[in-house]
Order: structure tokens, then sequence, then C-alpha cells
């Protein structure tokens, strides 16, 4: 891919805290010269380091930095000794949703392909331009940028989305009822906010599908053992058992500590 790069005159020291100077140049090719020639996990690191919330063009860097990430862990895999896969790397070290990564890293590649200065959007903002990058190209990026300056953010997100289901069939629409319970449908909230804010989609259909999607690739995930603990503990059938098989568990992770516990039933709980 050929990229034309404008050689910046100084280089900010943290790549998402871009001066007046190298702003002015131009915060797109300047970020991605610098990001392009990191070489250790330790520089990508230092970037991904506070990005888990990030917006606008901090999103932008965290792209430029996850795709960075991915091409170090093919050809530089023993600097991420211990991670069993670049997923668990994202996640891990850095508290960040995978798929909110690769979003990200889905933005940087395309504005890069798009090979325009920050000129060319400065005057919509960052949050107009993440929102039409799915359907801008090289050959209507005019048209979408006239759209991004005429429009308020809530209807260009509109236009976006009747442009990314135009020429499609239309689907069947479907109707499924649940019964929830106050916590559980506390909880159905909770899931696709959170998916929106990932999707950047205003339909709890696309959010709902984005929360599955999520599930069947990763299975059910939990933000620390504890929560995962409680989860399986709650359905677990026979607790007696339960127990024992996570002691053998905890034996066979720490094979250098000698594990000794009597479980007896509590007959004042049992009911």
């Amino acid at each position: 891919m050929a990229i034309v790069l404008k050689p910046a005159k100084r280089l900010a020291k943290n790549l998402t805290e871009m001066t007046a100077e190298t702003m002015n140049e131009d915060q797109i090719s300047t970020f991605v010269s610098k990001v392009e020639k990191l070489n250790s996990r330790m520089e990508i690191d230092n970037i991904i380091k506070g990005l888990a919330n990030a917006s606008g063009f901090e999103f932008f860097s965290l792209g430029g930095a996850v795709v960075r990430a991915q091409k170090l862990f093919e050809t530089k895999k023993w600097e991420f000794d211990g991670y069993k896969s670049f997923r668990d790397y994202i996640e891990t070290a850095h508290g960040i949703r995978y798929g909110k990564a690769m979003r990200a890293a889905q933005i940087y590649r395309k504005l890069v392909d798009l090979n325009l200065p920050w000129s060319a959007f400065e005057s919509i903002g960052w949050t107009k331009v993440l929102t039409m990058l799915d359907v801008v190209t090289k050959d209507n990026i005019k048209q979408w940028l006239a759209n991004a300056k005429e429009k308020n953010f809530h209807s260009l997100r509109a236009l976006v989305e009747a442009e990314k289901h135009k020429g499609k069939a239309p689907k069947t629409l479907t109707t499924k009822t649940f019964k929830l319970h106050a916590d559980q449908k506390q909880l159905v909230e909770d899931g696709l906010k959170k998916a929106a804010e990932e999707t950047g989609s205003v339909f709890n259909s696309v959010n709902l599908e984005a929360v599955f999607v999520s599930y069947l690739g990763a299975g059910i995930s939990f933000p620390d053992v504890e929560h995962a603990m409680a989860y399986a503990a709650e359905r677990a059938d026979d607790p007696q058992a339960f127990v024992e098989k996570q002691l053998a568990r905890l034996q066979d992770l720490f094979p250098q500590l000698n594990i000794g516990v009597e479980i007896t039933w509590n007959k004042s709980a049992v009911h």
C-alpha cells in the first residue's frame, strides 16, 4: 500500500499528545510516520496505555498501535511471551475489549488507505469522521465530506446506516419475546448499551447481534475469576462435586502446594 507522508519537523514525544506544530503539519500523516517505525512491544504499550476509553483522534491512535502490535506479534512473538493469543494480549495487558481494538485498527487502515491529509476532515471533526468511514471510499469521499458538513451528527449517522443497507434485500423481520426478572432486564440493557458504544449503532437489533456474535466467538467472559466462580457455583447441581473439582484444579495449578481440605455438609444451611 503506497502512503504519501509529509515529514514532520518535530515529532511529539507522546503520539497521542500532538502539539500545535505537529497538528498543523498534518495530524494523520505525522502519527502514521511515527507509529510505523515502532519496533518493540514497550513502545507500543506506551501508546495503548490509557486508551481503553479512547475517542476521536485517540481512537485512531489506538488503531495504529494495534495494527503495529499485530505485526510485531507475528514477527517478534517472544516479546509477547505469556499471552496465548493476540486477543489475550489486548484484553489482559490493556483491559481493552478485542472487538473495540479491531474496530480501531479497521479505522486506522481505512484512513491510511484513503491517503488524505487531516485538512480534508478538520472542518467536520473526528466524531463524524469515525461515523462515516464504513461507507467512504476514494470515489465517494467528496460527497460524504459534503454530507458531513451539512448535517448534524445524528442525521449523518442515519444516512450512513441507510447507505450500509442500500441495495441489500430486505430481511424478514420476526419478533422474539422474553420474560425477564428485574436484574436480568438490567443486565440486557447494560449489554445493549455497551454494544452500542462499540458498534456505533442506534438500533438494538444490531447491538444484540453484536453481543451474540461476541459470545459465539469467545463464550461467556467475566471481569475476574471471582465473578466466573460465582456464576458457575450458582449453576452447580452437586455443590460437593463442584468444590472438589475446583480444589483439584488448584492443585494442578500449584503443584508446589499440598492442599488438604475437609469438605463436610453444613447441616444448619441445608434445607
